[in-house]
């Protein structure tokens, strides 16, 4: 439910400007035919009104309501049946009456595309019919030069305040793209890549190594003792020393590296443009990071202390494809596992394929 009353309000707020504009400029129009005709002062005081207030009352309106979307759908609908009585008060007089509906045509399209303009469109003709019933004004079509500068301003500036309204949804919408692409790929509890996301970055460096014959190296962690933390002190625990690890792993890594989770405690690193001696040299460091990291932690948890363990794969040609790199790096691993943990092997190409 608040999701549906923030974008409702949304809606509404976005056409608070458009609408406030409109109504004001349509007031030229208006009044520029208005004055040649005898109007009494309650038609004065109604356009007057409906231009100066109808604005913040149908924003008020929706913000208000427990469904705002439709309530600003039925905002539009009333400016529709509005033109179109205006319309019928100015005897139909042919530019400002076309100015009037047009441009509440163009906010039913805008807002609901054609299913909406129609019923826009019996909106208007029901303002129409009920200015005909109710004023009984005379029908002249013929507008004037002054009734023509009077309506330049409606012509001109209104479709330069829908245009504002679009790019600002546009920027939103476009946000929002690069918001959900980067949730598409990130691991929601880590903020590295997610299994997908790496696993496609993999193949495209798997394909540049293969082309060019570049270095890279390809790193499988697997983190020591993870399992007690949660067990001990509970998966709470467990989840913010994920985090904590991996906020040390983005740290310690460089721009051009891309670290990925796997889930659970397993992770992959790609190093691209780098041999399997440098890759050792940083899970070094990482292994030292994170002791310090550790050493100042809980006093309740200075007898569980997790380490990592990894396995390394330099890019080999003879690897047939991503898979076959994956694992020789899981075979390394699984090397530095069985011989005490806390290790980092790295795998010789020529014993995977045999």
């Amino acid at each position: 439910m608040p999701d549906v009353l923030t974008r409702g309000r949304g809606f509404a707020r976005r056409l608070w400007l458009p609408r406030a504009v409109g109504l004001l400029l349509s007031l030229s129009c208006i009044v520029s035919v208005q004055i040649t005709q005898p109007v009494s002062i309650g038609l004065w005081i109604l356009l007057l009104t409906n231009a100066l207030l109808w604005s913040p009352l149908a924003y008020w309106r929706a913000v208000r309501a427990r469904d705002p979307y439709r309530t600003e759908l039925g905002n539009l609908l009333l400016d529709c049946g509005s033109a179109g009585f205006w319309a019928a008060s100015m005897g139909f007089n042919l530019l400002p009456s076309v100015t009037l509906l047009a441009m509440t045509g163009m906010n039913m399209l805008g807002a609901g595309g054609l299913a909406f303009w129609r019923r826009g469109l019996l909106a208007q003709l029901a303002g129409i019919l009920v200015g005909l019933v109710v004023l009984r004004h005379p029908v002249a079509i013929q507008t004037s030069t002054a009734q023509i500068y009077a309506c330049l301003p409606m012509i001109v500036a209104y479709p330069w305040a829908l245009g504002l309204v679009s790019f600002r949804l546009a920027q939103q919408l476009s946000r929002r793209k690069q918001e959900l692409e980067l949730i598409s790929k990130q691991d929601g509890m880590t903020g590295l890549h997610n299994r997908t996301h790496w696993d496609q970055l993999l193949q495209r460096e798997f394909a540049r190594c293969k082309r060019s014959g570049a270095e890279a190296s390809l790193l499988m962690i697997d983190l020591d003792n993870f399992k007690l933390i949660n067990d001990r002190f509970g998966h709470q625990a467990g989840d913010e020393m994920l985090r904590q690890f991996s906020g040390l792993l983005a740290r310690t890594i460089r721009a051009s590296d891309l670290a990925g989770r796997f889930g659970g405690d397993e992770f992959g690193i790609l190093l691209p443009d780098t041999s399997p001696e440098r890759a050792l040299d940083l899970i070094r460091r990482l292994q030292q990071r994170l002791h310090e990291m550790q050493a100042g932690g809980p006093g309740d948890r200075q007898n569980v202390r997790v380490g990592l363990s990894c396995g390394i794969a330099g890019f080999d040609r003879t690897y047939d494809d991503v898979a076959h790199w994956l694992q020789a790096a899981d075979f390394a691993l699984y090397r530095a596992k069985a011989q005490g943990r806390g290790r980092a092997e790295v795998a010789d190409p020529q014993g995977v394929l045999a």
